[in-house]
């Protein structure tokens, strides 16, 4: 439990983080739809994996941060802790609605036929 609200800490101080650095980057740098209507990424495995690698930079600065400073730690750990609660009595009060859309999903995957299964590999 306290590695999943570590985990989710991260995430949301990552999360703050990240918005901050989108909302400068943003105003300085023109969408492909502003620059060509209707043009589609052509490489967004690029774009992925340079949003990772800043990802990880963040994280790793973040990781680094909460190591050193004791009171963004505990700050940390009681905003990880209130997220989880928050998170416990959301899913406890929609599990109803939670279920129902799992067995619609479950229902619609068992609907789609399948005519036949290839095997990787194998020409028939």
């Amino acid at each position: 439990m306290r590695f999943l609200t570590c985990a989710i800490l991260l995430l949301v101080l990552c999360g703050v983080d990240l918005n901050a650095q989108q909302q400068d980057s943003i105003a300085a740098t023109p969408s492909a739809a502003d620059v060509l209507p209707g043009a589609e990424l052509e490489y967004p495995e690029i774009e992925l994996t340079e949003a990772l690698g800043a990802l990880a930079e963040t994280l790793g600065a973040l990781a680094t941060r909460l190591a050193n400073d004791p009171e963004l730690r505990v700050n940390a750990v009681r905003a990880a802790s209130s997220l989880v609660t928050v998170a416990q009595v959301v899913v406890e009060e929609q599990s109803d609605v939670i279920e129902e859309t799992l067995r619609r999903a479950a229902d619609m995957i068992a609907d789609i036929p399948v005519d036949r299964v290839e095997e990787p590999g194998v020409q028939q």
